[in-house]
């Protein structure tokens, strides 16, 4: 199950710009990881004291979380992708922008209902490559 993980100092948003932008990223991550859509989760955290470069001005951090590995070509793209997403939608600068998808899972550390996902129970824990 691919996530996508939105932290953001930005305050102001409204309920529409962030139900567009997450429909917009759920929508790219699971074309970037070949999945579908279905199998996609999105969150958006906003008004979080951070800082980037020593200020308070507006800033992001991106998670992509996925079981198996994502190559550097893929990150390459999704980092570009998504970091003209946010920039359009929350105003956020690209340089502001924090992309991090160097993140591997365990197969079963996944809390979700393998069942309703896959049609089948998954017997075997290990690390996806």
């Amino acid at each position: 199950m691919p996530l996508i993980k939105i932290q953001t100092s930005v305050t102001s948003l409204d309920d529409e710009t962030v139900n567009q932008l997450l429909q917009s990223l759920s929508a790219k991550l699971g074309k970037h990881l070949r999945k579908p859509e279905s199998y996609v989760m999105t969150a958006l955290e906003s008004g979080i004291k951070m800082t980037f470069a020593g200020t308070f001005e507006p800033v992001c951090y991106v998670e992509i979380k996925s079981v198996g590995s994502i190559s550097p070509a893929q990150t390459k793209s999704m980092s570009s992708d998504f970091c003209q997403e946010i920039e359009a939608y929350l105003g956020i600068p690209k340089n502001r922008i924090y992309f991090n998808s160097l993140v591997k899972i365990f197969a079963c550390s996944i809390q979700a209902n393998i069942t309703a996902i896959s049609g089948h129970k998954s017997r075997l824990c290990r690390l996806a490559t």
